[in-house]
């Protein structure tokens, strides 16, 4: 199948024009975190009724011209694992998509128990789908005529796909259940790290665990590994993995030969960084790190809230053993910590949870007030 690539102001504008009142869209996003410091959207690939298109958000970034489109609430947007997408658009471009339809929710919550797309096509549509080129560096241009291919499946199938699904939902009678699932995917927000984040190295594992000097090397070593990967335009993690700093820091080593042997550190490497990690090891022992804040003191609501999740999960269990629903159906773990949180103990406060919906309540709501009464109203219960 033709697939256009849309690489100039003046394409994408003619694109625009072929979104206005389509039933449909077909979207998908293909990013570069796999090859880059700061990871970008680098394709965005759209099907309509009448075509697919390829938009390269490496030469184009700015979509406004698509907002209008992407967030018009009549036209069906079908998507499969929707949630990266959704983020990703909205760093890079300010909007996404609504009314979703995602795919792999849905199989999910039917009970699939293989739901990524290239299984889904298979078993509902006896297509299969080329997965190969899912680690491309997305990135990089010219696009070879090979990757095309595979950018055009990741969409050309899934309006059949999402009708067929829809349709079981429907027959399942979980079509409410599915559309809470989609409306929370269509209102996140990115909440990844910034790449500039100061104090990004607190955040890494184990650091807790170190004393004030070897967090001062851990930070110094993590500020040169975070200017090192963006000089070079490389993932963090392909300059030196975590476990690496990690490492440099519980040794505290003074020279070379203390750092030969350690897993990641090979001589190609040593050759041509030993000097600057001994560096920073220096740096980090003569200016120790500030004392991190300490974890605040558990309160009995936490424990109240730990209690109650617990019981909701065992009841939720009991409940997935009896009838085989899918989780996603019964009780989401994001409904379910709002539950714990907040400890509904009257059918007027469970109505207030928009994201628990009107069928769970009829399902179940007398037994989630019978497992919450023991421990009271949350302390967020009246918010």
């Amino acid at each position: 199948m033709q697939a256009p690539l849309i690489d100039t102001p003046a394409d994408l504008a003619d694109l625009a024009q072929r979104l206005e009142d389509v039933p449909w869209l077909a979207i998908d996003t293909e990013s570069n975190s796999l090859h880059a410091w700061r990871e970008k959207v680098c394709v965005l690939q759209i099907a309509l009724p009448d075509g697919i298109f390829l938009v390269d958000t490496v030469a184009l970034r700015d979509l406004s011209l698509l907002r209008d489109a992407f967030e018009n609430p009549r036209t069906i947007k079908y998507l499969h694992g929707a949630d990266y997408d959704v983020v990703c658009l909205k760093r890079d471009f300010g909007f996404g998509p609504c009314n979703i339809f995602d795919t792999m929710l849905a199989s999910q919550m039917l009970g699939f128990e293989s739901f990524g797309l290239a299984a889904m096509s298979a078993t509902l549509l006896g297509v299969m789908l080329d997965k190969s080129h899912t680690r491309f560096d997305w990135g990089a241009r010219p696009l070879p005529e090979a990757v095309v291919p595979y950018l055009v499946n990741d969409v050309l199938h899934l309006p059949e796909l999402g009708e067929r699904l829809r349709g079981l939902v429907l027959e399942r009678g979980i079509e409410e259940e599915v559309g809470i699932e989609c409306r929370r995917v269509e209102a996140l927000q990115w909440s990844g790290q910034a790449r500039d984040d100061r104090e990004g190295w607190r955040q890494m594992k184990g650091v807790r665990d170190l004393g004030p000097v070897e967090q001062g090397v851990m930070r110094e070593l993590f500020f040169w590994r975070e200017a090192r990967a963006e000089a070079m335009d490389r993932p963090s993690f392909k300059v030196l993995g975590n476990d690496v700093l990690h490492e440099l820091a519980r040794r505290l080593p003074r020279a070379r030969r203390e750092i030969s042997g350690i897993p990641g550190l090979n001589e190609r490497v040593l050759e041509r960084h030993a000097h600057a990690l001994l560096q920073c090891v220096a740096r980090g022992v003569e200016n120790p790190a500030e004392p991190l804040p300490r974890r605040p003191r558990r309160t009995e609501e936490d424990h109240l809230r730990e209690e109650a999740s617990e019981a909701l999960r065992q009841w939720r269990r009991g409940v997935l053993q009896a009838t085989g629903t899918p989780s996603l159906v019964v009780l989401p773990n994001h409904v379910l910590e709002r539950l714990a949180a907040e400890r509904p103990q009257t059918f007027a406060d469970l109505a207030a949870i928009a994201t628990l919906g009107t069928r769970r309540i009829q399902a179940h709501g007398r037994a989630l007030i019978e497992v919450l009464r023991p421990f009271g109203p949350g302390s967020g219960a009246a918010l």
